[in-house]
């Protein structure tokens, strides 16, 4: 992604067909994160900024790594060891704040950031944290977005979207599957309506959006017929659903406004449009791009293969990828002889030709003698800009304590060995299982799968009898009893002898293993638990002479609780290894 934002590159950054990075280019006073540009000069091994006002360099060969964004006159670079800092606009810059892992930019005055193994928090433009945002709702957050309209998004780590205030107060609860950055007084969300329960048969999951105001009350619900797309200068584009699979051609978009009236009704010629820009909206009608004014009509006709309009200036793509910008009556203002050109958002803006950009002004002359390369970090963030809805901050940070408690209450425990001593039918009831799901030979029950985020979850439990029992009639024959299987019973009097509890760790969670091993380990110590340290090794810890074990690996954290017996009596849950002492590696195989 070396050219992310430039012409034609921009088209291929998110991946959505045409130049839907295009979706928002910033209004007038918007522009601010936009001025400064990461430059490097030919032959040149160290990274500049350039000023598209002026056209001059302000800070000249200074980074050996690309910056990452310039905003609030801070610039966002990467250090030898693949952390972010901040530093001033200056000759001589200086540091402001610390070392993050992951790092946004300024919008707002205030930038999410993660420092290594720590929640995602804010900080403002002197490096100053002004809030940590670790859990919202009795939830753990795992990241975080930027703020507009003094407004941020965030996930928690159930997978659901919420809003914070610039405060770091929770505004808008964590409800939604998707949630886009608020605009206009409005957000776009996306909410799952599930019908039926998973795995039985019909059960269907839709996903639908709709908008929210700053209150999080809907201002447009979702509806399962019409999709929506951001908003755009108070006109929300619009696509009603086809009625029959297959029916895509028919596909048409119109704009409507958030009371819910349509404003320009769906027309075959708008396959694709893009929301308003200062009075105007790109369409395609499947073939070529044109533009159309608020009421729907056609200013300039589709004869373009990308076009999009600001400040009445159309930057367009013509045959054979050359871009150039014209009026609204098609007269060029700059000839489209470039590969790769930059919009007009300052006096000066951006052109590549050749192999290198030159810098010229809006009457495409030339005014700066350098000629440059330009990263693809700058474009990235000018795409996140323009498209209006900002990343995310994602932090390596793991509650490992909340994780463990989401892993039990998944299976409904209050306490890590709440299934010890129970009976068939307790378990059936606390595991959410179906009387069928007994299979009607051994005495072990394995409960499903539970997906939870970044993580899968089983269990396994082991009776002192079979877990069906066989029942027989006497029939008569000439005398003589007869006995006959007429099936099989649940054997209510099975009791749990031992069992244990199988987590995968998947994402962020991998690697973390042992930290929720420490974690899980205090849930045994609050139940009685003590670890036998003579018997532990590093990753397999026993507890109490072998009531108890937890072993793990990078990727893998295992419980194993014994009711009757010892340690040796947990072998029965593990086939393949019948040491006293259990190697890590066997932990590479599925035992449960």
């Amino acid at each position: 992604m070396k050219k992310a934002l430039i012409a034609g590159g921009i088209i291929a950054l998110l991946g959505l067909g045409g130049f839907a990075v295009w979706k928002y280019l910033p209004a007038e006073n918007e522009a601010i994160g936009l001025r400064y540009i990461p430059v490097k000069e030919e032959d040149e091994e160290r990274w500049s900024v350039l000023d598209l006002e002026t056209g001059q360099i302000v800070v000249d060969k200074e980074w050996k790594n690309e910056p990452q964004s310039v905003t609030a006159e801070l610039v966002a670079v990467e250090n030898s060891e693949g952390n972010t800092e901040f530093y001033t606009l200056d000759k001589k810059p200086k540091q402001v704040g610390g070392e993050y892992r992951n790092a946004g930019f300024f919008s707002e005055g205030l930038a999410p950031v993660a420092e290594p193994d720590k929640p995602v928090a804010y900080i403002n433009t002197e490096g100053k944290e002004v809030f940590e945002l670790k859990e919202a709702d009795g939830k753990s957050v795992d990241a975080a977005g930027h703020f507009r309209e003094g407004m941020a998004r965030f996930r928690t780590t159930d997978g659901k979207w919420g809003y914070i205030n610039r405060s770091g107060k929770v505004v808008i609860k964590a409800k939604f599957e998707e949630a886009q950055d608020f605009r206009e007084g409005y957000a776009l969300v996306t909410i799952k309506e599930e019908k039926g329960k998973p795995g039985e048969e019909g059960y269907e999951v839709e996903f639908k959006n709709g908008f929210i105001d700053m209150n999080g009350d809907y201002a447009i619900k979702p509806k399962s017929k019409i999709s929506y797309q951001n908003m755009g200068e108070g006109l929300i584009a619009f696509q009603e659903k086809p009625e029959k699979e297959g029916d895509e051609k028919k596909t048409m978009y119109g704009f409507m406004d958030i009371n819910g009236e349509k404003v320009i009704k769906p027309r075959k010629d708008f396959k694709q449009v893009l929301p308003f820009i200062q009075g105007y909206a790109s369409f395609n009608d499947g073939e070529a791009w044109g533009i159309m004014d608020k009421k729907g009509e056609i200013v300039v006709r589709a004869k373009y293969e990308e076009a999009i309009c600001y400040n009445k200036q159309i930057l367009v793509e013509e045959d054979k990828g050359k871009w150039g910008i014209v009026d609204l009556e098609g007269k060029d203002i700059i000839p489209a002889d470039y590969k790769e050109l930059y919009p007009f958002l300052y006096k000066h803006t951006l052109a590549r030709d050749g192999d290198y950009f030159i810098v010229i002004d809006g009457k495409n002359k030339e005014v700066s003698k350098s000629d440059y390369k330009v990263g693809g970090a700058y474009g990235q963030f000018l795409s996140y800009w323009l498209n209006a809805s900002f990343p995310i901050v994602s932090s390596d940070f793991v509650d490992a304590p909340a994780v463990i408690e989401q892993a039990l209450q998944s299976l409904a425990m209050d306490k890590p060995d709440q299934l010890a001593g129970k009976n068939l039918d307790e378990v059936i009831r606390q595991l959410q299982l179906k009387e069928e799901d007994v299979s009607s030979f051994g005495s072990t029950l394995s409960a499903s799968r539970y997906e939870l985020n970044d993580m899968l979850l089983s269990i396994s439990a082991n009776f002192d009898d079979n877990l069906q029992q066989p029942q027989y009639s006497t029939e008569y024959y000439y005398g003589y009893p007869i006995e006959r299987l007429n099936g099989y019973a649940l054997n209510r009097n099975a009791v749990v002898v031992s069992y244990g509890i199988d987590i995968k760790l998947y994402g962020k969670l991998a690697r973390k293993s042992d930290k929720l091993a420490e974690a899980l380990e205090s849930r045994l110590k609050k139940s009685g638990y003590m670890r036998s340290d003579g018997q532990s090794t590093a990753k397999m810890w026993i507890y109490n002479d072998g009531k108890a074990v937890i072993r793990f690996t990078d990727d893998r954290l295992e419980l194993l609780i014994a009711n009757e017996g010892s340690y040796q009596g947990l072998q029965e849950l593990d086939a393949e290894n019948t040491e006293s002492e259990m190697p890590a590696e066997s932990l590479e195989e599925e035992t449960f």
